[in-house]
């Protein structure tokens, strides 16, 4: 007997109905703790664009500007 579970945290709203939280991403900068990046949301098909919003804003904070992740065309 297998299971399979996908937990995917949502931000919090203050909305009643989880239905109506978004469940696009965001890649947040920690508030207190320097150099700590929260992915919050996002869908297993959207891990990509994730991935790549994560990395320029990581490569940014590193004083890394300019090149930007791109994977689209990468399989």
């Amino acid at each position: 007997l297998y299971a399979y579970a996908g937990v995917r945290p949502l931000p919090r709203q203050g909305l009643r109905e989880t239905a109506a939280i978004t469940r696009r991403h965001q890649v947040r900068q920690h508030p207190t703790l320097r150099g700590l990046f929260n992915v919050v949301g996002g869908k297993l098909t959207t891990c990509r664009s994730l991935a790549e919003e994560a990395i320029d804003q990581v490569a940014a904070r590193l004083g890394r500007r300019g090149a930007r992740s791109t994977t689209a065309g990468v399989p």
